[in-house]
């Protein structure tokens, strides 16, 4: 009686084991398993312009054990800007992102993505869902509905964030070693596809709490144009950034690391 063709699969690796013999055998190596999805927690950042505080942003990841995650970003004014505000009579707006979708082998997938800007005149909303099913992204901004194409493996502008992390990591298990030189994904951004690309300078040290802190830099640009930002992660925290610049308008603007609970370090 025949094999079936996957038993002989099966019979023909095993007859080459035993041709070859058990030295040979055991250098067959399996591939490293890939790092677990990233830990649910919570980061709090410190944003400054040109060394003066003006918001604080809490980024929260939450992923359940059956793979659902929400990522969610809330920047509000530092108490000192509210109170410059109060005295000139205007406004400082506060605003959400939020990603929700799930985590499909190993990488993150959303299904929804909002954004919502209050502050008078600032005020902006933006609503988009992903339909896999047809390829598309369905979006509307202000009641004014649009949609487009997307590649299977696109991201929102909040998640790219998390495939970045995510890449670094399995990277990481996978692949020891100098990191890939750059990495690009494709973005649901501003109603049309995007591009953004981060380019691996390297490792870095930085001032940590506890001493120096060992991170790995990257700069970010979209569609080819130049960087429009630098970010630092820690292998430590699951490559959570630790600190983002961007230069805009003649000052520089910077995202910093004050605290972080769910992951088990301490920033």
């Amino acid at each position: 009686m025949a094999a079936r063709p996957h038993q002989a699969g099966v019979l023909a690796v095993l007859t080459a084991a035993a041709l070859l013999g058990p030295a040979a055998a055991d250098e067959v190596l399996l591939p490293p398993p890939l790092p677990p999805p990233l830990p649910s927690h919570s980061a709090e950042y410190l944003l400054t312009r040109d060394g003066l505080p003006f918001g604080v942003m809490t980024l929260e990841l939450i992923v359940t054990p059956a793979g659902a995650y929400r990522y969610e970003a809330h920047t509000k004014p530092h108490a000192a800007a509210v109170l410059m505000q109060a005295l000139e009579l205007g406004e400082d707006p506060s605003q959400t992102e939020v990603s929700i979708g799930q985590v499909d082998a190993g990488r993150f997938r959303p299904r929804e993505y909002h954004f919502r800007r209050d502050g008078g005149e600032a005020s902006r909303t933006l609503d988009l869902n992903f339909d896999w099913g047809q390829g598309r992204a369905h979006m509307a901004s202000e009641g004014k509905p649009w949609s487009m194409e997307v590649p299977d493996q696109a991201q929102d502008k909040l998640s790219v964030l998390l495939a970045l992390r995510q890449d670094l990591e399995t990277a990481a298990v996978t692949a020891p070693g100098p990191a890939q030189a750059e990495r690009s994904y494709r973005v649901a951004d501003g109603g049309r596809l995007k591009t953004y690309s981060f380019r691996v300078l390297g490792h870095e040290s930085l001032p940590g709490p506890q001493g120096e802190r060992d991170t790995l830099a990257l700069e970010r640009s979209k569609d080819g144009q130049a960087v429009d930002y630098r970010l630092w992660t820690d292998p430590a925290l699951h490559q959570l950034p630790v600190r983002v610049e961007r230069e805009e308008a003649g000052g520089l603007y910077v995202m910093e690391l004050v605290r972080v609970s769910g992951d088990g370090a301490d920033p």
